[in-house]
């Protein structure tokens, strides 16, 4: 555990500020330019570098500037300022991963273990009244060309220990190099290939924070997280991203939530885009499985195929319509169904009036695909379009309450309600037009008296 010590320190103490009283006694510095002594650089140097750090750290050492507004400290040393009756401060930093910066009894507090500068303006009453940089630096001089040397000598020879120390100095004396993306990469290989679960969190978290990552790059750190970690991890939503996913990457995760006991709610809707894509029996009855054990049963019920020749369709998708399956399977389909849609949308009214949108919204959709020339759903589309209104997904609002014919008689709402998102949207044109429109058409409605006083507002 010793030798992880020096990084527990350096990844989670920047953040805190307590214990602020038991910060050594500020030594007031003259302004001056800090010493950048000549290092042998070995894997025993690396290390006792980051343990000069880790001492800083750990002592809470600091230096006081009185007067100068460009003080230099070395990486792990507190910057302690004079400074008086501010509101707040904004900054510009380097892309690192922490660091410490506050006000406390009148004196401004800085420290990080990333080099760089670091750009601070205090603010009173809106006006910035004191700017300061503060250059953090290496108490010894390192070339990013001959750390890099090291680090790829340690990948060779698969030395973990000394990569973690090298790759970690890195980060800290060049948090904005490109190159750390490759070296943390690296280390995380070999951290999965050690089994080393310690240094695979820290890296994969890293990556994920700080970098775009590529499919193949997100595959290999999920495969870690399974085969290492034995649990079931929950995928983010940036890993969840079916339309910019690659399929590859799709594909990956399909499998990888199949084979968890309990995925999320986020899992279960990426499994629903899938099925969008690749419909099989297999998928919609695991799909149905899981929404039953997350008492979902309406979602259980839609995709739980009984073994029968019909397959459920895609809910809230219209890519695959009716027109697109082939004419034995639509044959079947209405055979099967022709007197489902009414029961459905008969349901679906009733979820709509108890305010279960999500379950009216799967009743609708489901109606409306299996909907016949015999079928009565002429309200269908503006139902739709007000319970996505109603659950605040105004794309799909839209889309539905613009299929609301002008013969039905909700169509003045539909008008109205269209306005509305528009307005909210900032398309303020548009808005105008269609409330002109309700105005002008329906002007004895409460849809077109609303119109008038929405125009009042926006115009």
């Amino acid at each position: 555990m010793k030798k992880f010590l020096y990084l527990i320190l350096l990844t989670n103490l920047f953040y805190s500020c307590q214990n602020l009283n038991t910060i050594k006694q500020p030594k007031i510095v003259k302004p001056s330019i800090l010493v950048q002594d000549n290092f042998i650089l070995n894997n025993s140097g690396i290390k006792y570098f980051l343990d000069i750090t880790k001492d800083n750290i750990k002592n809470k050492n600091s230096r006081t500037y009185l007067t100068n507004n460009h003080p230099e400290i070395y990486l792990g040393e507190y910057a302690i300022i004079p400074i008086e009756n501010i509101d707040s401060f904004s900054k510009e930093i380097p892309q690192v991963q922490s660091y410490d910066a506050f006000i406390k009894d009148n004196h401004f507090y800085f420290r990080s273990v990333y080099q760089g500068f670091y750009s601070f303006s205090f603010i009173k009453n809106n006006q910035v009244v004191k700017n300061i940089t503060i250059n953090n630096i290496s108490r010894y001089k390192i070339s990013s060309a001959n750390l890099e040397n090291m680090i790829s000598e340690n990948i060779t020879i698969k030395d973990l220990e000394n990569l973690e120390n090298s790759v970690t100095l890195f980060k800290m004396l060049f948090p904005e190099n490109t190159q750390n993306k490759k070296f943390s990469l690296a280390l995380l290989d070999l951290a999965v290939e050690n089994s080393n679960i310690n240094i695979f969190k820290k890296e994969s978290k890293y990556l994920e924070n700080n970098f775009e990552l590529s499919s193949l790059e997100k595959i290999k750190i999920i495969d870690g997280k399974i085969n290492l970690l034995k649990e079931d991890i929950p995928f983010t939503i940036e890993y969840l991203n079916f339309k910019e996913n690659s399929k590859e990457l799709n594909d990956f995760l399909k499998r990888s939530i199949l084979n968890k006991t309990t995925p999320n709610s986020q899992e279960l809707l990426f499994l629903e885009a899938c099925y969008t894509k690749d419909r099989t029996f297999e998928l919609a009855n695991q799909i149905s499985a899981f929404y039953k054990l997350s008492n979902n049963p309406t979602k259980a019920n839609y995709y739980k195929t009984d073994n029968s020749f019909l397959l459920p369709l895609p809910i809230n998708n219209t890519v695959i319509e009716l027109e697109n399956l082939s004419t034995s399977e639509n044959k079947k389909l209405n055979f099967q169904t022709e007197d489902k849609a009414d029961v459905l949308y008969t349901n679906a009214l009733s979820y709509y009036r108890n305010k279960s949108y999500a379950e009216a919204i799967l009743a609708f959709e489901k109606a409306k695909l299996l909907k016949t020339d015999s079928s009565k759903i002429e309200d269908v589309d503006y139902y739709l379009g007000m319970s996505y209104y109603n659950s605040n997904n105004i794309p799909k609002a839209m889309d539905k309450l613009k299929l609301v014919d002008e013969n039905n008689p909700n169509y003045p709402e539909a008008l109205y309600r269209l306005g509305d998102l528009n307005a909210k949207q900032g398309n303020k044109a548009e808005a105008i037009k269609l409330f002109s429109q309700v105005k002008n058409l329906y002007p004895k409605t409460i849809w077109g008296r609303k119109s008038s006083i929405y125009l009042l507002k926006i115009n």
